[in-house]
Order: structure tokens, then sequence, then C-alpha cells
């Protein structure tokens, strides 16, 4: 659970000589200058006693790191292979300046030498195994753990003193630690019959053997390994890692992601200057500076975004004991469970004060040598035009040059070389010289030849370093050496030159060509700089801007006190980002969003600032038609609700506490359904539009009309002087909608519900008065349509109830709850079931029935009637599917048809789906209309009846002789069979009405070639007179009601016969 770094090096006893420690107390630090060609030019005192005669060596052969060639600024552990022996330690890599190669600093710095006794005696089981997992030190508590002596582990592989399931987990825990070089989190069987114990090894790149695994056992079944641990500790299951963290120097913890302490060992105590043992169970914030614990919040952030570590460099003000500040390496890595899973973070701190200490000591002696080796140079040039012919000052300014330098021959043979030459070829002079001038040029490029020695050449062209070509710019000049022509090179490599300047010419094209407006000023607030999207957006060129200050832009739309925070924001945190109003140059004030950056010196001052926004006109018209189109009905363009309530929270606001009347009309266009349904959803919306426009011409203009959706609207009657005037605006309305209105060449009936509330005596909120100006306009509905109602408190339960009714309703024909039960129709002559007829039932799920004299009514109200005949349909035809899939007798399947299905425009078709869906042939099925039904509109529903007879359906006129349909209607009618409705056999044979009317309908039957059913028979006396005047089929309690499907299954199934031959006086409710 603990870093790859840690400053930790374990050496057993006698493993260093007396000798090698003395050198290593002597050389802790070195320091080495690398050319940017890799190879070593030049080591302190301390980095030759280490390493010899280093320079001129290439630093890869001396330094192993891991990557192999890390990129400054970088610090790492790696490997110096020293005289004495390949050594670990910590490498922090610098750029030095001018691109002049690497500042390398390497500390040796010995750990405590008591760790291993520290361990041997804290009752830990620990062990310790190099890169190849021989054990070079055990525990007793490690060895006892296996049982097995403490010397037999001594240097000695895994597989030869522990089982082989050990051995096996404990080399794959190394390759796994060593591989990610942090704490792994795995398992070790004892045995091939014991449970494995929990184990976490952590890497070490610090030891006498190199890169080292130290592993601890965290738990046993019983225990029995544990540390002796005071139970009052509070550590829990961290007991043994702090235990092993207090002997380790440097700070090491582990934390949570939300930042609290776990585990801090007793050097972080000290360092953080807490007592012993307080920190745990701390939050960070507690216990470090803000801006420290901001930025470990934020890496923890990263860390279980990623999962992976990291390295910070942190600096703690005025930490040390002379009030100077501290600076610290800080590694972070993620803390694994056994499963792989993130649980915390752990660090490790390294305090490299002294190292940039001494960083910075070396940087400045390296700034003097550069400024008096650049002095030198100016000397050594001046003296080269006035003393050329001078080799012994040529010698002094070839070798020091900055730039390389070559002498060649006409032929190309080079005579000498100075040491930048080497570095910018990366060949040594021994190689260089063996070349011609030829051979260090890309092929097809070469050296220039001045024509005489007055007229040097430089040019660009491509030398070869290593095989790769680089850009590099060559000057040549002709010299009189010894009276023989010479030509001296001067080469300098200048990828980043090129680069630098690519990256120049990248970030010109961005400014010039970026969507956003910049502005660049200096610290005084003077226009440096301005793109050309400044000017798309602000009409300002670059000519008139530059030199101005920023205020050109000012709309003068903010206060004083908006501009002052901004100017705080810069001061304190650099930047402010946020929306301002400015002002174009032809004076248009326009908003944008602006973002504004402090660039600031290494001192801190700041230089300049850069501006970037953009135009968000469009943005904000585009917010406006959004909340436009959220506050309005897209149909009509009226406020909807959530507007309306806004305008109603506002009125009942002002009005508040001086008894100002507010009022509501809550308007329901009554049989809307029937029109959508019948000429179309199109004209259903320019109906609803129609109505809106005839409202609006109704109110005045400080009232407000909405939609609430579907064919609901209301009316805010603002400040009425008495609440009379409300009732008034509702007559006014009723009376308007008394006259037609034409729509797609017709003239449409409007029938208006209007429910009044009146605040404040109908409601104190905005919801409260519409609920009940709602409620008002149910009941207004169940008084008869085309009327209106005041709130009253009674309604409520009452309106309650239906509305409870209609919710109920709603989600029976979403469930199927309402199912048909069959009336089975009995043939007079036979006994026999020849027909039945589908009939709505409705119970609900705790087994209640709701009547449909209640429920068929609501029904119609809400439109669902239309669904509920649909529904109804589909099931029957189902059902007789059923049947005919049984084998059982043929029966004709009689089903109602609503007023909403007849004048449906595509009832047939609807018919035809049905049948088709379920495979009844048409003739099994009976449609039975009613009188008014078929008298609302004769000449569409003839028509459509003849289309259903012609399929062969059969057409029944139920309820036949309580309408108002004449015999010259029912004469062309395409029908098959009439119905006596029970109201007219209900007194048969006693009362003569009665009896007048029956035998009337039979007759007529006769002479139209009709058949008769007969409905509600319900006594011997009704069957038999029936029977005797000629009506073969009754339906009634007599024989049956309607049962549910399964029962008239079982009925056609046994073939019941009915007994027909029933005394004429006798009652019978007794069913097979």
């Amino acid at each position: 659970m603990f870093p790859n770094g840690g400053h930790m090096r374990l050496s057993p006893e006698g493993s260093q000589s007396p000798r090698t420690l003395q050198t290593a107390e002597a050389t802790n630090f070195a320091v080495l200058r690398v050319g940017v060609d890799g190879v070593v030019r030049h080591a302190d005192a301390s980095g030759e006693a280490l390493l010899g005669e280093v320079c001129g060596v290439r630093l890869e052969t001396v330094l192993q790191t891991t990557p192999r060639t890390p990129v400054p600024p970088w610090s790492g552990n790696a490997l110096l292979l020293c005289r004495e022996g390949p050594t670990a330690c910590r490498a922090t890599f610098t750029s030095l300046p001018g691109e002049d190669g690497l500042l390398v600093c390497l500390d040796l710095t010995p750990p405590s030498a008591d760790t291993l006794l520290s361990l041997r005696h804290s009752g830990l089981p620990v062990a310790l195994r190099d890169a190849d997992s021989i054990f070079r030190f055990v525990s007793p508590a490690f060895a006892a753990l296996f049982g097995i002596p403490e010397r037999a582990f001594r240097n000695a592989p895994p597989e030869s003193v522990l089982p082989k399931s050990s051995a096996r987990a404990l080399r794959q825990a190394d390759r796994a630690t060593l591989l990610r070089m942090e704490a792994h989190a795995h398992t070790i069987p004892l045995s091939a019959e014991e449970q494995p114990v929990r184990c976490t090894s952590i890497p070490l790149p610090r030891t006498a053997w190199g890169t080292a695994v130290l592993s601890i056992v965290l738990h046993t079944d019983d225990d029995t390994f544990a540390p002796d641990v005071d139970p009052a500790s509070g550590m829990g299951p961290y007991a043994p890692w702090q235990i092993l963290l207090d002997e380790m120097p440097g700070l090491l913890a582990l934390t949570d992601f939300e930042g609290r302490v776990q585990l801090l060992n007793k050097a972080g105590h000290t360092l953080l200057r807490l007592p012993d043992g307080i920190a745990r169970g701390r939050h960070r914030a507690e216990l470090l500076p803000e801006r420290i614990a901001a930025l470990l919040a934020a890496d923890n952030e990263r860390m279980q975004r990623e999962g992976t570590p990291s390295q910070l460099e942190v600096t703690l003000p005025r930490y040390g004991h002379d009030g100077s500040d501290r600076t610290f390496l800080v590694q972070r890595f993620p803390v694994r469970d056994h499963s792989g899973g993130m649980q915390g973070v752990g660090t490790v701190a390294m305090e490299i004060s002294a190292l940039k200490n001494t960083e910075a000591g070396l940087r400045q002696r390296l700034t003097n040598i550069e400024a008096m080796v650049a002095t030198r140079t100016e000397e050594l040039r001046v003296a080269n035009e006035a003393l050329h012919r001078s080799s012994t000052r040529f010698r002094a300014l070839f070798d020091y040059a900055p730039d390389g330098l070559l002498l060649q021959r006409d032929d190309g043979t080079l005579l000498d070389c100075n040491r930048m030459a080497e570095a910018t070829l990366g060949l040594s002079r021994h190689e260089l010289l063996a070349l011609k001038a030829r051979d260090i040029c890309r092929e097809g490029h070469a050296l220039p030849v001045p024509e005489s020695e007055d007229t040097p050449l430089r040019t660009r062209t491509e030398l070869l370093r290593g095989g790769v070509a680089f850009p590099a710019e060559v000057s040549v000049r002709s010299l009189d050496i010894e009276g023989e022509r010479t030509l001296l090179v001067a080469l300098r490599d200048i990828s980043s030159r090129i680069h630098t300047e690519h990256r120049l010419n990248l970030f010109e094209l961005v400014f010039r060509n970026a969507l956003e407006g910049i502005l660049i000023t200096d610290a005084s607030g003077a226009i440096l700089a301005v793109n050309p999207a400044f000017t798309t957006i602000t009409g300002w060129n670059e000519r008139d801007a530059v030199g101005r200050n920023p205020r050109i832009l000012k709309s003068n739309r903010h206060d004083r006190g908006f501009y002052e925070r901004l100017w705080h924001s810069l001061h304190e945190r650099g930047a402010w980002e946020g929306e301002i109003w400015n002002r174009r140059i032809n004076g248009e004030n326009y908003p944008e969003w602006l973002s504004i950056s402090a660039i600031r010196d290494e001192s801190g001052a700041t230089t300049n600032y850069v501006a970037l926004f953009h135009d968000i006109s469009d943005l904000k018209a585009k917010e406006a038609q959004i909340r436009y189109q959220g506050m309005h009905d897209a149909l009509t363009g009226l406020p909807n609700r959530a507007l309306l309530l806004e305008r109603l929270a506002g009125e009942l606001k002002e009005g508040q506490g001086t008894g100002r009347l507010c009022g509501l009309l809550y308007i329901d266009i009554d049989n809307f359904k029937t029109i959508n349904d019948s000429l179309g959803h199109e004209a259903g919306d320019k109906f609803i539009a129609e109505v809106a426009e005839h409202l609006t011409l109704l109110i005045r203009p400080e009232d407000t009309l909405s939609r609430l959706g579907g064919d609901e609207y209301v009316i805010l009657v603002a400040n009425p002087g008495e609440e009379r005037e409300v009732v008034l605006v509702a007559e006014r309305i009723l009376h308007h909608f008394s006259q037609p209105i034409a729509l797609l060449d017709r003239e449409l009936h409007v029938g208006l519900s209007i429910g009044i509330a009146i605040h404040p005596a109908d409601g104190k909120g905005p919801d409260e008065l519409l609920t009940n100006a709602d409620l008002a306009m149910y009941r207004a509905k169940a008084q008869g349509k085309n009327t209106y109602e005041r709130f009253s408190p009674h309604l409520h339960d009452r309106i309650r109830s239906r509305m409870e009714l209609e919710g109920r309703l709603r989600h029976a024909l979403r469930h199927g709850e309402i199912v048909p039960h069959f009336q089975p129709r009995v043939d007079l002559a036979t006994g026999r079931i020849v027909g039945a007829e589908a009939l709505a039932r409705w119970t609900l799920p705790d087994g209640t029935r709701i009547s449909p004299g209640e429920f068929i009514p609501v029904a119609e109200d809400l439109g669902l009637i239309f669904d509920l005949g649909e529904h109804m349909l589909r099931s029957s035809l189902a059902f007789t599917r059923a049947l005919m899939d049984e084998g059982l007798p043929d029966i004709t399947m009689a089903v109602n048809l609503s007023l909403v299905q007849c004048r449906h425009a595509d009832l047939v078709g609807r018919v035809l789906a049905a049948l088709r869906d379920t495979g009844v042939p048409p003739e099994r099925l009976e449609l039975e209309i009613t009188e008014s039904a078929i008298m609302s509109d004769v000449t569409r529903t003839l028509r459509r009846l003849d289309r259903l007879a012609a399929l062969g359906i059969t057409l029944a006129v139920d309820d036949f002789g309580t309408g108002y349909s004449s015999l010259y209607h029912l004469k062309h009618m395409p029908l098959h069979t009439l119905k006596i409705d029970q109201s007219f056999v209900r007194d048969l044979p006693h009362v003569a009405g009665s009896r007048t009317i029956a035998l009337t309908m039979l007759a007529m039957a006769r002479n139209l070639d009709l058949d008769v059913i007969a409905e509600g028979v319900e006594t011997g006396a009704q069957m038999h007179f029936l029977r005797d005047h000629g009506c073969r089929v009754v339906q009634g309690f007599l024989f049956s009601p309607a049962v549910p499907g399964d029962r008239l299954f079982d009925l056609l199934r046994r073939g019941v016969c009915f007994d027909v031959n029933v005394a004429p006086g006798e009652l019978s409710f007794d069913h097979p």
C-alpha cells in the first residue's frame, strides 16, 4: 500500500566495507553537466570520486533511469554505476539555459542503518527479497508463520524453503510490484490445506541489493502473528503499517479520497510540527496550508478518474527553523485492495530544499560562466578579424565558439573541429576527421564554397546526425592559413528555432483566424494588438484601436460596482469571466461573453492583459425565443399554464391586503373529441385556434386568456370591481357562442362549460384558485353542459368523487379491467343458444363492481367511449374466434356501436380490421345501433351501414321504439333485426299499452321482413306472449344474465338447452 519511491535503503550487517561507507559519506551529493548529445561534459569533485574520469562518457552508460531518456524537469529513482559497484540514488534532471544541455543532480544520502533491526523487533511478519526474489531478510514472525527456522531463508530462493504454492505466489507478487513500481496487495497460501493470508508488497529502489521488494503479512485467521498493539491506540488494521512506517525517514502517509488521514509516520508528524499520533482521523485542511490542501484535493480527483500515480513539488512557506521556505518532492499513488479497487491515497514526501538551493547556485554559476564565455567569444571574434593568421588565438576562438566549427580543404577533407561541432553532428573528433565534408550532408545537399576570402557565404542546408537529417544554418569563409586556402565552416542546429518559428506562425494563424475577438493590452491598459474577429464584432479596425484604452467599448449599462468587482477578480485571481454589455463603433450595444487573463512575469508583476470574447446576441435572442415558447401555447400563441400562474401570482401579490378581487374562468369545449374524431385532428386544431380568437375578442386588454392544453382555456379577470363582473364575462361568452362557428365550409355549434372561482372567497393562492375553478367547470358539465357554475365548498367532495371515477376509468381501459360479459340469446323453438350480446362489465381489483350505468356516461363525457367500443368489439370477436377453434356451435355475436363510432369516418375500415385480425367471418357478427345514432347524421350513417351490410354483417336497431326514427328511414335502412326494448317487455302481457306496442312492432317487422329479438325477458308469461305472436329469439334473466366468457363457453360445450316450457306465471332465476 506504499509508494515505490521512499528513502528506505536496507543493508545486511557487514555488507558494506568501511571504505564504501566512508566514500558514501563523502559523496552523498554529486552534480554532472551533460551536453545535448547525452555526453557528460563536466563532473564536480563528488562525481569524479564516485565515477572516476567520466567526462566524454555518455550519461546512459553510468546512470540507468526509467524512462531511459527522461524529459526535464524530471526527478526519480535511478541506478548509478559507481567505481565501487552499482548504487541506488535519486536523480534530478534540469534543462540549462540556451538549450545547452542538462544539469543532473545525484542524491546518494543513505537512510537510517537501524531499519532492519527495528523490523526484526517489531513483531511484524516481514520479508525482504531482491529483484530475483532471493530472500535477503525475514523477521522472526515471518519465519514462524511458515514454521521454518529464520536462518533457512538467508540468501535462499522461495522454492528452496517454501511450499510450491507459497513460492509461486511470492514470485507473482514480486513481478507485479516491480512492473508497476507501486504497492501490490495479494495473498500467500501457507500450505495446500490452510487458508491464504493477506499480504502487501512494496517496491524499494534503494537497497544494497539494488531494487528490492518488502512484504508484510497483514492478517491471519487467528491473528497469531499480529503485532503487539495497544487496542486503545485506535489504529485498528493500520497498526502493522504504523509500526513499520514510524521507522522510516521522510513523511509517509495514507489518506482516504476525502482527505482524512489514516496513517502518518513519526517523521511526518515532525515535519508538520504535530504531536505524535494526533493526525489520524483529521482532514488535510486542518493540517496543511489552504493552497497545499487544495492542490492535493485536485490531485485526488484526478487519481480517482485515471488511477495513476503523480509527482508534485510543494513548498511550505516559513516552515524552516530559521523561517526559511522548505521544498518537498511529493510522490502520490493509489492504494488498492486485493481486488484492485482504489481505497485511498499513499503519499511520500522528501525534502529537496538543499537540492533546490544547490541547483540555484549552480545555475547562477553556469550563468556567470556563460557570460564569461560570451564575453570571451566576442573578444576572440575581434581578435580573429585583426589577427586571423595567428594560430594560437584562432585555436582559442575555435574551441570556445558557441557554434560548431570545421576546418576543411577545397577537396572536402576535414582538418579540425571544435567541441560544438562534435555535439551538433553526434560524432567524436576522431570520427569526424575520418570523413569528407560531403559525408556530413544529406544526400543532394552540400556545403557552399566562397569564391574569395572577402565574400563569406551563409545558407541553410540539411546535415546528418546519426544518419538522421536535421536543418542547419551554415556559414563558410575562405581563409589563408600558412599559405594554403582553407575553409572555415560554422554550423548551427536550428531545429528548435524552426520549431519555434512554426509555433509562432501557428499562433499567428490562430490569432488571425479565431472566431473569438482577441484583445491584448499592456499593464496600463493600452491596446497593443487586436485580431480580425475583434474588428468584425466591434467595428474597430486594428489601426484605430491600437494605442487606445478598452474604454472605447464601454456601453454604460453597468454600474461602478460591476467594474470594481471585475478588477478585484483580475488583481486577486489573475482572471475574470462573465457576461458584459459593450458598444460597437456605430454606437450599438451588444452582449458578449468575455474572458480576461492577467499575464505576469517571474516576479508576479502584471505585464499584459489578454481578453477573449464572442458576441452572444444570437444566443440572447434564442434564449428569449425559448422563454417565449416555454410560456406560450404553440398552437394558439396564448399564454400557457406557466405564464398564467405567473401572472395570477403577480395579480394576487399586487392586491394583497387590499381586498382587491381577482377572477378565473375555467372553460372547456363540450364534446370536442367528437368534432376531432369526425373531422380529423387538423380540423380540430383549427377549431381550437378559432375558439381562441373568438375568446380574445370577448375580454379586456388587462385580462389574460390562456390555453392549458387540449380544449381547455382559462381567463384571468384582473381587478374586477365586483364579483358580478366575472359572472357577466361568462354570460357574455356563452351568449357569443350560441351562434355557430364557420369552419371548413361547415357551421359548428359550440357548447362551453365554464367554472368560476373568485379570489379571495374561492381560493387564496394561484394553484388553489385554479383547482377550484376546474372543479366548478366539472360541475357545469354535470349540470348538462353549455353553462357556467360558481365554485362552492360543497362541490368539492362530489366533484372529487367524479374525478376519481374518471381516473379509475382511464386506468381500467389501459389495464384491461373492463371486459365483455355475454348474455345468451335463446331460440324459443328449441331452447338452444343461437347468439349472445356482449355487454361491458367493470370489476375493480378489490372485487368492487361498477355498473355500466355509472361508468358509460363518464366515458362519453371524457371522450373515451370510442376506445371502449373498440375494445369491446375486438375482445368479443377474439372470444368468438376461440369458440370456433374449439368447434363449438355457431352463434352470432352482437356488439353495440356507440354514437361516436357510428360517426367515425373509418368505421367500416376499423370493423374490417378487427374481423381480419381475429379471423371471424362477417356473418358471425351483429352490430347493434341505437335509433339516436342513426338519426344524428342519417345520410352518412346510411352510407356506412350499406357498406357493412354488403360485407355480410348483420345490422340491428337497438332500443327500437324509444327514439324518433320515422318509418320512411327505417324502410330504407339495410337492417336485419329489430330489438324490442326491455321497457316495453317489462309490463307484458298485463299492460294494454305495452301489449299494443309489442304487437305493432312484431307486425311491422313481419311486413319489413325483419327478425325480432326481445330483451329483458324475465317471466314465463312474457316468453309465452312473445312466442305466441311470432318472436323467435329472446334474451333475459328468465334464461341467463350476462355471464363471463368461460361460463358461456361451458354452456355451449355442454350443449345446454333451456326450458322453454316454463309456466306462464313463473319467474325464473335458476340458470343451468
